[in-house]
This record gives structure tokens, C-alpha cells and sequence, in this order.
């Protein structure tokens, strides 16, 4: 039997994307889906996430 069922092939599970603008970040090789959100360092998203702070 093969493990094609591995991440051998290139998929990756795991993402990481900005919580503000919802960009990936990053993906990883994860035995099952998971997404994680971080904050990016993009210029445009820094000043959209500011502005949201001041709202709320």
C-alpha cells in the first residue's frame, strides 16, 4: 500500500492567515485542517486594523 495519503504530494492542511485582512501567511504540513490567525505585517493592513481599533 502507498502513502499517497501523505503529505508527500505537496498538500498542506494548516494555514495561517492575517486576522484582519484574512491574507495566508503561511501554510503548513498538518496531520489534520487547521487554521490559525496571526497578524500580518502588510502597511495597508496596519492602518485598516488601526482605524477598526479606534471604532471599537
Amino acid at each position: 500500500m502507498s502513502d499517497s495519503g501523505k503529505s508527500g504530494h505537496g498538500l498542506k492542511l494548516g494555514v495561517i492567515l492575517c486576522k484582519w485582512c484574512h491574507r495566508v501567511i503561511d501554510e503548513m504540513d498538518t496531520e489534520k485542517v487547521v487554521v490559525y490567525y496571526l497578524e500580518c505585517d502588510r502597511e495597508d493592513c496596519a492602518k485598516d486594523r488601526d482605524s477598526r481599533l479606534e471604532v471599537g
